[in-house]
C-alpha cells in the first residue's frame, strides 16, 4: 500500500513521540486523510518487533475498514467483536482488533494482553466504557487517532494524551484533491435556540425535538435539497428517530426517494440502505448518528443538517462525511440549523491543543457569516454574493455587524476577519513599537530589570488590574520585572504608649488596666479575653437568656469599664458574647484603646447614663509605631506593563494587584505557545466568552503583541 506523503510524515512524528518518551500520543487528521491506513501501518510495524497490538474501534464499521486496510498488508490478526465473524482468522495473533462494547465486557476474562492499544476515533476516550479500558491496560502505550480531538461536549483531551500531533488541514487535502471542495447554504428561517438547556456541552435532545418537529423546518428541507441537490446522494441528520420519520415522510410524499438509517437497526439492515444509497436507488438517507463516524461514502454530495449542535467535533464529523472525492463533485451542506454560524467553515484552519479544562462549556459566540437574502449561500461579508452575484446592501451588512457587535469589518470585496484587521490596529505599528523598545531600553539601564522573578506570584504575559491616581482602574500585561533587591525587615508593631500628660492630670487610667498594659504588643492585647474577668456562675446556663445587664451583673470587677467600653456595642447587636474586642480600630486602621476616668470606680451611686453624656466621654488613645530590626529580607518586585498607552511602571507598593483573569483562563494563557495560530487562541478566548465586556478584539490584539514584544526583548536582553 503507497502511502501518500503526509501519511508517511505523521508515521515518522508518532515514532518520534514515542522515541522522546510519550506514552500516549494523538494524531489528529482530518476526515478523509486515511487514519485507518496510517494506524494499520503502525501496528505492522510493532507486530513485526514482537509487541503485541490492540486496536479499539468504536463502530462496527470501523472494525470493518480496519480488517479491510490490514488485509491489504498482509497482516494476521484476530477479532474480538461479538457476531463478528471472519473465515480463516485465528485468536492467537499479537495483532487483535476489537470492538469497544465486546471488550469492555469481558475486561475480566483477560482476552488479551497488549503492549500498544491504538484508539480510534479517539475523541471517544473519555467515555465510561473506553477510560475502564484505559485503566485496565494501564501500563500500554497509548496512540489515539482523530478528526476531532475535543470531546463531543467540547472538552479537550489532556487527561487521557501527552502529545498531540497536528497533522495536514482540510484545505491542504482540498488543494491535493483528496478531498473536494465544497458550498454551504442555509435556510431562510433558523430555529430559535436560545431558551434550549444543555446536557454534556450539547443541546438536549428532549428540547431539540420540540424545536425541530415545526413543520416549517422540515418542508424547507425538503425545497432546499431539490433546489440544490435534487437526484445526489445525500444524508439529512435529525434529531430522534421520531424525527427523522417525520422528515422521512416528508420527503417521500413529496416525491423523493427516502430511507431512515437508525441504531435500532441491525447490521445487515443498515448495509442494505446505504447500499441503495450508492446504488443510486434512493435519493436520501435520514439518519440520527449513525453515518457520524466512519462511514465511507464518496457518493454522497449533500449534507442536510436538521439536528443543531453545540458540539464541533460532532458538526465536523457530520460534514466530513460528504468530503470525499469523486470526479466533478462539488459537496453541497444545507445547513438549515445555524451550525455553520457556530462553528465556522470546516475547512478553516484548525490550531488544536491538548489540554484539560474542567469549566462548563458555553455555547459558541457566531462567527461573521451572512447568508445571501436571494440564493441563501453563506459566505464571508462583501458586497457581492460569491455563488450568484447578488450585490449585498449596506443595510444588510450594518444589521449583520449590529448582531455580532464586537467583530468589526471593512465593507471591501475582501472580507475583513478579526485576524486580518490586526493589520490596522495600533499594537501593529511599527512607531508604536519602536517607542516600547525605547522605553524598556531607558528602564534596563537604569534598574535590575529581569523576566523570571524567583519569589513573585505573578508571570510574564498575566493580565493584572491597578489603580493609578484617584482610583482610577487600569489594565496591564506584565512584559518584565525590575528587582528591589534585598534591604532591612522590619517589624512595625503597634504598641500601649505610657499615659499622655492630659490623661494623668485628669485621672484617667486604661479601661481595664490589669489586661491593658502600658508596652503591651497589640498582637498580645488583641488576645486577652475579657470572660476572664466575669464569674460564669452568675450567667444563665442558656445563653438565649444572657441580656447585657447579666453579663455587667456577672463582672467580678471593673464593672463600669465594660460599661462605659461596651455601651454601644450591647450583647444581641451582631457582636458575639466571646469575643469582646479590647482593640478598636478607627479611621484608616488607626488602633485605639479606652480611657477611664478614675472617680467612677468609688461611686456606685452615680447616675450612669447622665454621667456618660455629661462629661465622662470616652477618649481614644492613638498608637504609636515601633520599629524592630530582624534582618534582611527580598523587597519585590515592580512591574513593567504594557497598557493601551504603551508601556508603564508600577510599584508592587503602591496598590494591590488583581489579576483580570479567573484561575483556568490564566493557567490556560500561560500555556499557549507561541507560534503562528497564538492570536487565533487569543480570539477563541474572545469568541467562548461571547466578546463579554473585557473580552474584545483590542483585548486579543494587546495580549498577542505583548507576547511578541516580550519575545524581542528577551532577544535583545537575553
Amino acid at each position: 500500500m503507497n502511502l501518500r506523503e503526509y501519511q508517511t510524515t505523521a508515521l515518522e512524528q508518532i515514532r518520534s513521540s514515542l522515541e522522546k518518551g510519550y506514552k500516549a500520543p494523538l494524531l489528529v487528521l482530518p476526515t478523509g486523510a486515511g487514519k485507518t491506513v496510517i494506524f494499520s501501518e503502525l501496528a505492522k510495524e510493532f507486530v513485526n518487533s514482537d509487541k503485541k497490538v490492540l486496536i479499539v474501534v468504536h463502530r462496527r464499521e470501523l472494525l470493518q475498514q480496519a480488517c479491510n486496510k490490514l488485509d491489504l498488508i498482509n497482516v494476521k490478526y484476530g477479532i474480538i467483536s461479538a457476531g463478528f465473524r471472519r473465515a480463516g482468522l485465528k485468536d492467537n495473533h499479537n495483532l487483535q482488533v476489537a470492538s469497544v462494547y465486546t471488550l469492555y465486557r469481558n475486561l475480566h476474562n483477560q482476552l488479551f494482553e497488549p503492549d500498544v492499544i491504538i484508539f480510534d476515533e479517539a475523541h471517544h476516550v473519555a467515555a465510561g466504557t473506553w477510560v475502564k479500558i484505559v485503566e485496565r491496560y494501564n501500563q500500554a502505550l497509548k496512540i489515539g487517532v482523530t478528526a476531532t480531538p475535543i470531546r463531543l461536549d467540547n472538552k479537550p483531551l489532556g487527561k487521557y494524551f501527552d502529545h498531540l500531533i497536528q497533522g495536514v488541514q482540510v484545505q491542504d487535502l482540498v488543494n491535493k484533491n483528496y478531498l473536494c471542495n465544497h458550498k454551504v447554504f442555509a435556510g431562510n428561517v433558523q430555529p430559535n435556540l436560545s431558551k434550549l438547556k444543555f446536557k454534556r456541552g450539547d443541546y438536549k435532545k428532549q428540547d431539540l425535538k420540540e424545536v425541530m418537529d415545526q413543520p416549517f423546518i422540515t418542508g424547507d428541507a425538503v425545497e432546499q435539497y431539490k433546489k440544490h441537490l435534487f437526484g445526489k446522494p445525500a444524508i439529512a441528520f435529525c434529531v430522534d428517530i421520531d424525527h427523522a420519520k417525520k422528515v422521512h415522510n416528508q420527503f417521500v410524499s413529496q416525491g423523493v426517494k427516502s430511507e431512515v438509517l437508525t441504531g435500532e437497526m441491525s447490521m445487515s439492515e443498515r448495509d442494505i440502505v446505504l447500499n441503495k444509497l450508492k446504488n443510486h436507488e434512493i435519493n436520501v438517507v435520514v439518519s440520527i448518528d449513525i453515518i457520524s463516524e466512519g462511514t465511507d461514502l464518496p457518493c454522497v454530495t449533500g449534507a442536510i443538517l436538521l439536528r443543531p449542535t453545540n458540539s464541533e467535533a460532532l458538526y465536523m464529523q457530520q460534514v466530513g462525511r460528504i468530503l470525499r472525492p469523486e470526479e466533478g463533485k462539488t459537496a453541497i451542506v444545507l445547513d438549515h440549523v445555524g451550525n455553520t454560524y457556530r462553528h465556522d467553515f470546516i475547512d478553516v484552519e484548525k490550531n488544536w491543543v491538548l489540554e484539560e479544562e474542567d469549566e462548563n462549556i458555553k455555547p459558541k459566540g457566531k462567527p461573521i457569516f451572512i447568508t445571501c437574502k436571494k440564493c441563501n449561500f453563506i459566505y464571508k461579508p462583501q458586497k457581492i454574493c460569491p455563488n450568484c452575484g447578488h450585490e449585498t446592501s449596506k443595510k444588510e451588512l450594518i444589521a449583520v455587524e449590529g448582531q455580532l457587535k464586537e467583530i468589526k469589518r471593512e465593507l471591501e470585496k475582501d472580507p475583513k476577519t478579526i485576524k486580518y484587521n490586526y493589520k490596522s490596529c495600533i499594537y501593529s505599528k511599527s512607531k508604536y513599537n519602536k517607542n516600547n523598545i525605547e522605553i524598556f531600553k531607558s528602564l534596563y539601564t537604569k534598574h535590575n530589570v529581569v523576566f523570571e522573578p524567583k519569589t513573585s506570584t505573578v508571570q510574564l504575559g498575566d493580565n493584572i488590574i491597578f489603580y493609578r491616581g484617584l482610583n482610577q482602574q487600569t489594565y496591564g500585561i506584565v512584559i518584565g520585572f525590575i528587582d528591589n533587591g534585598y534591604g532591612d525587615d522590619i517589624d512595625y508593631s503597634y504598641f500601649i504608649p505610657p499615659l499622655s500628660k492630659w490623661a494623668i492630670e485628669n485621672d484617667y487610667r486604661y479601661a481595664f488596666p490589669d489586661l491593658v498594659k502600658e508596652g503591651m504588643n497589640i498582637s498580645d492585647i488583641k488576645n486577652i479575653n475579657v470572660l476572664n474577668l466575669i464569674d460564669k456562675t452568675k450567667l444563665p446556663e442558656k445563653k438565649d437568656d444572657i441580656t447585657y445587664d447579666k453579663i455587667i451583673n456577672a463582672l467580678t470587677k471593673y464593672k463600669y469599664d465594660f460599661y462605659f467600653t461596651f455601651s454601644d456595642r450591647p450583647y444581641g447587636s451582631g457582636k458575639s458574647f466571646d469575643n469582646f474586642p479590647l482593640v478598636y480600630w478607627g479611621k484608616r486602621s488607626q488602633p485605639y484603646v479606652y480611657l477611664i476616668d478614675n472617680k467612677i470606680i468609688d461611686n456606685d451611686e452615680i447616675d450612669k447614663y447622665k454621667f456618660y453624656r455629661s462629661s465622662a466621654f470616652l477618649e481614644r488613645l492613638y498608637l504609636e509605631r515601633g520599629n524592630k530590626k530582624i534582618g534582611t529580607k527580598h523587597l519585590g518586585y515592580d512591574y513593567i506593563l504594557l497598557t493601551d498607552n504603551g508601556i508603564k511602571t508600577h510599584s508592587n507598593s503602591c496598590s494591590k494587584i488583581n489579576f483580570k483573569q479567573g484561575i483556568k483562563i490564566r493557567e490556560k494563557m500561560r500555556n499557549l505557545k507561541y507560534n503562528k495560530f497564538l492570536l487565533d487562541n487569543y480570539i477563541e478566548i474572545c469568541r467562548k466568552a461571547h466578546f463579554n465586556v473585557g473580552y474584545n478584539a483590542d483585548w486579543a490584539y494587546r495580549n498577542y503583541y505583548a507576547r511578541k514584544v516580550i519575545k524581542e526583548l528577551q532577544t535583545i536582553y537575553k
